[in-house]
């Protein structure tokens, strides 16, 4: 008698039988009532030579994970997302995306993301860092998917069952992308966070150089440039609809000029801000948490 299933290296086991709930670490094996579970760091969890009848049931669950591989790659993905710059083919993109657990998609778990980033949250907000789906399954919809829960896989009392687990981290979109892919989605996205840039250093454009500060802005922002400024320079601040929210003009008096965001006039999302000087122009994007 052979029953198993995967699921992603590093999950815990949860083995139960009646009313007891065993846990087990990967990469380990156990002994119980004459049938032996097996676990390996490949992810493989096995039970052998179990009696019909004293079969233990198997279930993946992982309350923590590898959360380093959260990046503003992943950020970018989703942002262009949203902007409708790149579609989500593989329904498990819209499973990473969805850190809110809500079922949907939106600038919402965009926010999250960057709010763990850059240090203003510890972790998302989600329940559980993993989905977990029937491997293979297919539905019209993403969340139609046969979502699994920890305890409802049972197996049943055959000689042989097998069941292939798939699980999603949620917030690691990159691990669904080919690198041809993500690399052009990078080179595109506008998206940038202060301090979080693949190359850590402010986006310089035209010699000059801006920053959003913070980025996402709260209780207060301001856009700040530095080069050889000279004239006067006005800054648009558009929604992701394309309505402008937001102008003012100000003259550069040295190499330094600063705008003043009033966070107040901003609902939560994503703006574009785009400054002109009448001969050059310089454009980006923020988050409003």
């Amino acid at each position: 008698v052979v029953d198993s299933f995967v699921s992603p290296s590093g999950n815990v086991v949860y083995a139960f039988q009646m009313d007891t709930i065993y846990h087990y670490a990967y990469d380990t094996i156990v002994n119980i009532d004459e049938s032996m579970v097996t676990t390996n760091a490949e992810g493989f969890y096995q039970q052998v030579d179990v009696p019909v009848g004293r079969m233990l049931y198997l279930m993946p669950e992982k309350e923590s994970c590898d959360m380093s591989k959260i990046t503003l790659d992943d950020a970018k993905v989703l942002h262009a997302f949203i902007q409708n710059e790149f579609a989500f083919e593989d329904p498990h993109l819209w499973l990473a995306a969805d850190v809110d657990d809500n079922h949907r998609v939106d600038f919402n778990d965009l926010i999250a993301i960057i709010k763990y980033l850059t240090g203003q949250s510890y972790t998302l907000p989600c329940e559980s860092p993993y989905w977990f789906v029937l491997e293979g399954a297919i539905a019209d919809y993403p969340f139609d998917l046969p979502i699994m829960e920890p305890v409802t896989v049972f197996m049943d009392e055959a000689q042989t069952m097998s069941y292939n687990i798939t699980g999603i981290m949620k917030g690691d979109l990159t691990t669904y992308l080919d690198d041809q892919t993500l690399q052009v989605i990078i080179a595109n996205s506008t998206l940038e966070v202060e301090g979080l840039s693949t190359s850590n250093e402010e986006l310089v454009q035209n010699q000059v150089s801006i920053n959003v500060v913070p980025n996402p802005i709260d209780l207060e922002g301001r856009i700040v440039l530095k080069g050889e400024l000279s004239g006067n320079f006005s800054l648009q601040i558009i929604s992701t609809s394309g309505k402008q929210v937001f102008n003012t003009n100000k003259r550069a008096t040295g190499s330094s000029l600063t705008f003043d965001l009033d966070p107040a006039f901003l609902d939560a999302g994503l703006y574009f801000y785009r400054i002109s000087n009448g001969s050059e122009e310089w454009s980006g994007s923020f988050i409003r948490s």
